[in-house]
């Protein structure tokens, strides 16, 4: 029997949901005082949880299924015309993995990424004590992936290593190169670090049809939803 089986899980309190303006939100979470191994961690994010800081959670509403939690088959990606172009226009950016920790540097663009494209939402104002329980103190085999050109820091990934693959817990990037797209190129470029790591899935979060922040995600193909609790692929 799985250990999982005797892990203790609770239901949020209902609350505005961040993304469907008419629906409610609850979320199933894992007990914070529980030691979740990595192993554990990894059958969980197969399960469709993700994690926030250190909260291990997974959307279950009382109205609502539309959070579809996706992941990319890293090795069967095939990148399109307008992927392939987005990295020629970032073939000077270097990829560099670092182990997490918090700079000013890293804060100064998290604070300017998320002033400008999540202002007004409940990212908004973001505080150091903010960051560091959101992105730096909660560690699941944790990495970050720095995106400098020419030194300058053009991006930040935040990532946890699974079994079958990587998760891609946030990214953050300079929100005023909005032609050069760099959200795009990111998880280009985790896609090629999955693959180079020899496994199968770069999991990137949840996707909501009728959110169109969230539309982006459907362009990598080929794709897996997990309905129903079965994975289902959805070519290109």
């Amino acid at each position: 029997m799985s250990r999982l089986q005797s892990v203790n899980f609770f239901l949020t309190d209902t609350e505005a949901c961040s993304y469907l303006p008419k629906e409610k939100a609850s979320f199933l979470v894992v007990d914070p005082t529980e030691k979740i191994s990595a192993s554990e961690f990894s059958q969980l994010s197969q399960s469709g949880f993700r994690r926030s800081g250190k909260t291990i959670y997974r959307p279950q509403c009382k109205s609502c299924d539309q959070c579809i939690p996706i992941r990319i088959p890293a090795e069967n990606f095939i990148p399109k015309r307008r992927h392939r172009r987005i990295l020629r226009k970032n073939s000077r950016v270097s990829v560099s993995k670092v182990n997490p920790f918090f700079s000013v540097e890293h804060f100064s663009l998290y604070s300017k990424y998320i002033n400008n494209r999540h202002h007004s939402d409940d990212m908004d104002p973001s505080s150091i004590a903010q960051y560091k329980d959101f992105l730096v103190e909660g560690k699941q085999g944790t990495s970050f992936y720095e995106y400098r050109e020419d030194n300058v820091l053009l991006g930040v990934s935040v990532t946890d290593s699974l079994n079958d693959g990587v998760s891609a817990i946030y990214n953050f990037y300079e929100p005023t190169l909005s032609s050069r797209a760099l959200g795009i190129f990111m998880i280009l470029s985790l896609i090629r670090e999955t693959s180079k790591q020899k496994k199968r899935f770069l999991y990137i979060g949840y996707w909501i049809k009728e959110c169109k922040k969230m539309n982006y995600k459907n362009q990598f193909k080929p794709l897996e939803k997990l309905v129903n609790r079965k994975w289902i692929r959805e070519e290109g």
